[in-house]
This record gives structure tokens, C-alpha cells and sequence, in this order.
């Protein structure tokens, strides 16, 4: 999946449980969040992604969401599951 942000507010993306993800950023960084059991949205090992950087992530969060949150608008985010 490739999103291009539009504005700076945080972006909810669903993750599947127990898979190693892709990650990268490009024109600004991101910063990453996991939903605990708690309801509140801390950073992921790793974060923040920043501009042209790539990396693996494996989380686990409650909801099977992440809370993504671009530096600059135009930001860009691929994500995709490691087979």
C-alpha cells in the first residue's frame, strides 16, 4: 500500500497481527503508533521513520491498527507485508 498525505493529521491503518512489514518514507518522516489495551497510542520500536529511510517492523497492537502520523504535508508511505 502507498499513501501520499494530504495534511499532517495522524492516519489510522489496519495491520494483520503477527507479520513483518516493509516500511518507508519519503518528502518527510513518520512517526508510528500502536494501540495498547488501554486505548492510548504509544510509538513503535523504530520510530520515527525518517525522509528516505526503509525498515522492517513487527508490532503487535491492540486493535490491529497503527497510528501514523506524517512530518510534512506530501509525505509518502509505503507499506507492505513481508511474505
Amino acid at each position: 500500500m502507498t499513501i501520499t498525505f494530504s495534511d499532517t493529521n495522524p492516519d489510522i491503518i489496519k495491520i494483520e497481527r503477527g507479520r513483518t512489514y516493509y516500511i518507508s518514507a519519503q518528502g518527510g518522516d513518520l512517526t508510528i503508533k500502536r494501540k495498547t489495551e488501554a486505548g492510548t497510542y504509544v510509538d513503535v520500536e523504530g520510530s520515527p521513520v525518517y525522509d528516505g529511510q526503509e525498515k522492517f517492523l513487527l508490532t503487535f497492537s491492540s486493535d490491529d491498527t497503527l497510528e501514523i502520523t506524517p512530518s510534512t504535508i506530501n509525505t509518502e508511505l509505503v507499506l507492505e507485508k513481508k511474505e
